[in-house]
Order: structure tokens, then sequence, then C-alpha cells
């Protein structure tokens, strides 16, 4: 339990440093100035992180979601067969909303955050896998802007 916390605390502080980018903006006088934009996951993941013990499921791994284009963000990670996994998402603004898609080895989608025939996006997603293999976590959004958010995978036996 006492473990638990220190991870926690010390992901947190890890993650809370963000991400920094830089962008150009004009000023009236057309004089170029850069901004900052932070992209700060920290109180997403914790939020992530926290939703997999009441479930029951153990953390495995945690994905920053940031970007800044429709590119999907793609991941690889070793699943092993009869394990079930559990994918949360969170992103900064709820209007963009995040879209988790697992796919197998043969690039055959196996689960995804959103349902295609009710049009609905989900916060997670739970699977248990029939074979043990190398598989492909694609994170998508529906809108054009940039977003920034977390998303943490879980297990349990």
């Amino acid at each position: 339990m006492k473990r638990n916390k220190i991870f926690l605390m010390l992901l947190s502080l890890v993650v809370s440093y963000g991400v920094v980018a830089q962008n150009t903006k004009t000023t009236t006088n057309n004089v170029k100035t850069n901004t900052t934009v932070e992209c700060n996951t920290g109180a997403q993941l914790n939020k992530c992180v926290e939703s997999l013990k009441p479930l029951g499921y153990k953390f495995l791994k945690s994905y920053k979601l940031e970007g800044k284009s429709s590119k999907p963000l793609e991941y690889e990670y070793t699943l092993s067969k009869g394990i079930t996994y559990f994918i949360s998402m969170v992103n900064s603004d709820p209007s963009t909303k995040l879209r988790v898609s697992l796919y197998d080895v043969e690039g055959k989608m196996i689960a995804s955050s959103y349902n295609t025939d009710i049009k609905k996006y989900f916060p997670s997603v739970q699977m248990t896998v029939q074979r043990t293999g190398i598989y492909k976590l694609k994170f998508s959004h529906e809108s054009p802007k940039d977003y920034c958010g977390a998303s943490v995978l879980g297990f349990k036996r």
C-alpha cells in the first residue's frame, strides 16, 4: 500500500513537468514572438491510475496522449493469453473525444473505445486476450484541434 502511494507520487512528479511546445505568434506590429503551450498530463494520468484500483486492475503502463494533428499515436505492447486488460483515457478538453483501438498481430481490430453502431465514445475499454503476442494500441481523436491527455494500461488475472 505504501509502495503504491510512493509510486503514484513519483509518477505524478515525473509527469507534472509536462511537455512544452513552442508556437509562433504575430503581434499587431508584425513582430513574431514565441508563446509556450504546455501539455501537463499529470492530473489526467492520476485520474486514469485511480480508475484501475476499484475495478481490481493493476497498473502496467502509462501513455502521454499529445496530438498536434489528426495522425493517430501508436504504441506496441506484449499482452498475454487469458489475461484481462483495461485501458483508461482522460483528455484535458472533454469536447475532444479520444479513441483507443487495439489490434492483434495480423492487424485485426479486437477492441475499441468507440462503438460505431451507436456512435458513442467510451473513456475505457476492457478485453481478455485470446493469445500471447505483440499488440498495437492506436490512439486517435475526432477533432482537428490539438489534444492533451493520458492513458493507462492495467491488467488482472
